[in-house]
């Protein structure tokens, strides 16, 4: 007789809305022999992964992207142009993704993505997919060819967390985003007239939650985020991208309730962490990238 997984009857998860969910402790088993090596975390930082994991809401990731998915081939069969822009959030997600495609089940490994600093552009190609990455932290108008950008089948974009940082006010944060989104749009259009030419799939990922450092690193770095402002900011982030029809990946929704794992990596990014491994899979999801 079969045996019969709930999980396997889920529908895949909504496209058109920030995937939610709820976080469970793993079982004592699963933490003694998790399915892939724990990354070791700084010294003296007890990680959270992998004690507890997220779980969808109703449903589940399908696509062939998934990190223990045992073929990524239905990701770089079909022609697809996908450009990851913006900070190094959505870096990581980019660099977990190629990961993936190397044949990797294990997590992308915090000390190699000195290879990659936030000075691009980079470019890859696998089979038929290709990839692009353009550091563009502050959706600055000069960052991006926009003739370029039109030409994407597919844009990833995350920014918020270096103008936080800074002390940009939410006013100005709400008119970047907008200016943003129009620049890609207008390009959009005036490439291709007829929308029905060249579909491009659009997908913005929101800031990361930011933890209490014991280090006193904010107030060296004059760091002016906080929690309160980036869920103001998250909203913000919301609105916007609903209205101009952007797909949404919420970190901050995501993280939030295991922040404190970001401690353990190196204080900002979710990287190596539980629920980084989902992030990836929405943004794969969302961007039609598998």
């Amino acid at each position: 007789m079969d045996s019969y997984n709930i999980e396997s009857t889920l529908p895949p998860c909504p496209l058109d809305e920030p995937v939610r969910g709820v976080w469970l402790p793993q079982s004592p088993v699963d933490v003694a022999y998790p399915p892939t090596a724990v990354l070791f975390p700084r010294q003296g930082i007890n990680p959270l992964y992998p004690f507890y994991e997220f779980v969808p809401d109703s449903c589940r990731f399908t696509h062939a992207g998934r990190q223990f998915s045992p073929d990524h081939g239905d990701c770089t069969a079909k022609p697809l142009k996908a450009l990851f822009a913006g900070d190094s959030h959505v870096r990581y997600v980019m660099l977990h993704f190629i990961y993936r495609l190397g044949g990797h089940t294990d997590y992308y490994p915090e000390n190699d993505s000195g290879k990659y600093s936030h000075i691009g552009p980079y470019h890859w190609d696998f089979n038929n997919l290709s990839v692009d990455f353009v550091w563009d932290p502050f959706a600055d108008p000069s960052s991006l060819d926009l003739t370029r950008v039109a030409e994407f089948d597919t844009i990833i974009f995350s920014t918020g967390a270096w103008s936080a940082m800074v002390g940009f006010d939410i006013d100005w944060y709400r008119e970047n985003l907008r200016s943003f989104f129009e620049r890609v749009e207008s390009a959009h259009r005036a490439a291709y007239p007829d929308p029905a030419t060249h579909d491009q799939t659009r997908v913005f990922l929101i800031q990361a939650p930011y933890p209490p450092h014991l280090s006193g690193q904010s107030v060296e770095r004059h760091d002016r985020r906080t929690n309160v402002k980036v869920s103001v900011w998250r909203d913000v982030a919301l609105e916007v991208s609903s209205e101009y029809g952007w797909r949404i990946v919420d970190q901050f929704d995501r993280a939030m309730p295991v922040m404190l794992e970001m401690l353990a990596a190196d204080g900002v990014h979710l990287s190596p962490g539980a629920s980084h491994v989902s992030i990836v899979d929405e943004v794969i999801a969302k961007a039609g990238l598998c």
